[in-house]
């Protein structure tokens, strides 16, 4: 199938050029010269070509300038991520994270830093704000402090938060308790926000967050056990909206469009082309997220194809579309969505039997392909699962047996609910059903949650990688034997070795306003937090309890002091010396015997210290 999809090795030069220039902070080469450059390239193409050169030549230099396209995309769009000392900042909301009562984040953009003079900037930040207030996109406030940079690798050995604003291009972040709201805009009610309200008046509060995550891709509304239902059980994903979603959405319009196998086969494929707008409007309704995008591009090119009686190679979308995609914002390779979305079909598309599947009557080719699919994609995005959540669900490949199924009913029953109720038909029978498949799905996730699980798993980016390209190897060429075996070998080999190093004997300080660190011995992690603060116990819940959760032995102990005085210091060896000079803290080697604390002994060991956020 490969051999078939020249798209996917186009891909590889793409991502390539990417993942390069992502290796630089700063500017290695001129946009200019660039530009200039990549048509030279794309020019030389054109000439071999013209000329009959061997392909050698011309592919070689085909593949480098697809290489200078990732390169330069990526560097075309970095923001600048040095600012000068500034005393102030205003910002305009792009996004709203989450709004709780003590703590609020949002994603800004910086309009202009407030110094000696006002600088214009295009940054873009992390805004937490602690006060009362909700902001509303587009809204422009005043924050009187200064950005602080966010810093790479700040937890080792992890995927961390930090990594997944850095990946976004959100090089600063905030954190304030006032701020001056400068312009207020008004939020404006969508169609997406008029569903919403509808599902809230429709269905009970049992099924609202359910409701809300299947038909509109919202999860903010599931209940705390739910979610960890969903999670442990690893079916997390079928929350997302993604292309399973949209598959259910055009196997529901076959349903209404039944009659036309009755027709003509010209026409009925014809017909089809009305499932276009309703596909683009149901992506408009989940708010164009990377997965549904993907997922409504690739079914809108099918059907093309279909009506105009052209064979479509999936795998050579799926590389075309990510082409696409990469090509109008590189961003999106370290997106999450992204990568598990495409990671997922990717593994879809080259299983061999489909073209048997297809054979199948209707109904049993539905059921199958639910079931296939639903395994296929949790055997493609585990490895970056693990990765991204430090999780992996044990019991995903049986538990998603059914649950592609309960998914898809309960989808469908969902929308027949707003059908109606959009005709002002009596609905009870209706809710009840629905309520009785949740009841239903729910029972069938307890058994395997109710099973022993997996403790957090730590893998690094690496170990992800060649885990995904292993079984990938594996799926695609059942008669490769060996090289699958070494892989899986080398992927071992590089996971002992992530291992073996975070355990070792380590001091970490957390980057946090609050004085934190931790010592690491093996698999015992003693954290201490110095209590002066009152954000100590978020940074100990949002920071602290993330990390010691990667470790079986875990002791915390909270620092009093005195908030009268400035200047603490705490001796934490022989020679090692916490000194707490508010509202800052180093670590220093001197003499001192304030106090001591036994568990940590650094003698004759090499001290490593990271700044985590």
């Amino acid at each position: 199938m490969i051999h078939n999809a020249p798209f996917f090795k186009i891909n590889i030069f793409l991502i390539l050029g990417i993942l390069f220039s992502s290796l630089f902070e700063k500017q290695l080469i001129g946009n200019t010269y660039l530009i200039v450059l990549t048509l030279l390239f794309f020019v030389l193409i054109a000439f071999l070509q013209w000329k009959n050169t061997p392909t050698v030549l011309t592919t070689a230099l085909l593949c480098t300038s697809v290489f200078l396209i990732g390169f330069s995309t990526f560097q075309f769009q970095k923001t600048n991520n040095i600012l000068p000392k500034h005393k102030g900042v205003y910002l305009e909301i792009t996004k709203v994270l989450s709004e709780k009562e003590k703590v609020k984040r949002y994603l800004t953009k910086v309009i202009s830093i407030a110094d000696e003079g006002l600088q214009s900037t295009n940054a873009k930040a992390l805004l937490t704000f602690f006060g009362k207030e909700k902001l509303s996109p587009h809204s422009i406030v005043f924050v009187p402090t200064s950005l602080h940079s966010i810093s790479k690798n700040q937890f080792p050995f992890m995927y961390d938060y930090s990594d997944y604003l850095l990946n976004k291009d959100i090089h600063f972040k905030v954190s304030t308790n006032t701020l001056e709201i400068i312009e207020n805009v008004s939020y404006s009610f969508t169609f997406r926000d008029m569903i919403q309200k509808r599902i809230e008046q429709i269905f009970p509060s049992a099924l609202y967050g359910i409701s809300a995550s299947l038909l509109i891709g919202d999860k903010s509304y599931l209940q705390k056990d739910e979610y960890q239902l969903f999670q442990q059980t690893g079916n997390m994903h079928l929350l997302a909206l993604s292309g399973m979603h949209v598959g259910i959405i055009v196997l529901i319009l076959d349903l209404i469009f039944f009659w036309r196998k009755y027709l003509n086969i010209r026409t009925a494929r014809k017909l089809q082309l009305f499932y276009l707008p309703l596909l683009w409007f149901y992506a408009s309704v989940a708010g164009f997220t990377p997965s549904i995008l993907r997922a409504v591009s690739m079914f809108s090119i099918l059907i093309i194809g279909k009506a105009l009686y052209q064979k479509v190679n999936l795998l050579n979308l799926l590389c075309f579309i990510s082409f696409c995609f990469l090509g109008y914002d590189p961003f999106l390779l370290f997106d999450i969505g992204f990568i598990l979305s495409f990671t997922a079909v990717l593994f879809i598309s080259v299983f061999p039997y489909w073209k048997e599947v297809g054979k199948l009557p209707y109904w049993k080719k539905a059921i199958l392909s639910i079931i296939i699919v639903s395994i296929l994609a949790q055997l493609g995005t585990i490895s970056f699962t693990a990765y991204f959540f430090q999780y992996i669900p044990a019991y995903s490949l049986f538990s998603s047996i059914l649950s592609g199924f309960f998914t898809s009913f309960m989808m469908y029953t969902g929308l027949m609910i707003l059908v109606l109720d959009a005709l002002q038909i009596p609905l009870d029978w209706l809710i009840c059903s629905y309520e009785f498949l949740y009841f239903l799905f729910q029972k069938w996730l307890y058994l395997f949650k109710e099973l022993p699980q997996l403790p957090l798993v730590n893998i690094g980016a690496t170990t992800a990688f060649l885990l995904c390209i292993t079984i990938y190897i594996k799926l695609n060429n059942r008669k490769l034997i060996g090289l699958p075996i070494v892989l899986m070998l080398i992927t071992l080999t590089v996971q002992y070795i992530t291992t073996y190093h975070q355990h070792q004997k380590t001091l970490y300080c957390y980057a946090t306003k609050t004085p934190a660190f931790s010592f690491i011995d093996q698999s015992h992690i003693y954290s201490f937090l110095l209590r002066d603060s009152v954000n100590a116990q978020f940074e100990y819940e949002t920071v602290i309890k993330k990390h010691q959760a990667l470790f079986p032995y875990q002791e915390t102990h909270f620092i009093n002091m005195n908030q009268n005085k400035e200047v603490m210091e705490i001796q934490l060896n022989d020679g090692l010396i916490f000194q707490y000079l508010k509202p800052h803290f180093i670590l220093s080697k001197k003499d001192s015997t304030l106090l001591k604390i036994n568990h940590l002994q650094l003698k004759n060991q090499q001290t490593r210290i990271y700044p985590l956020y």
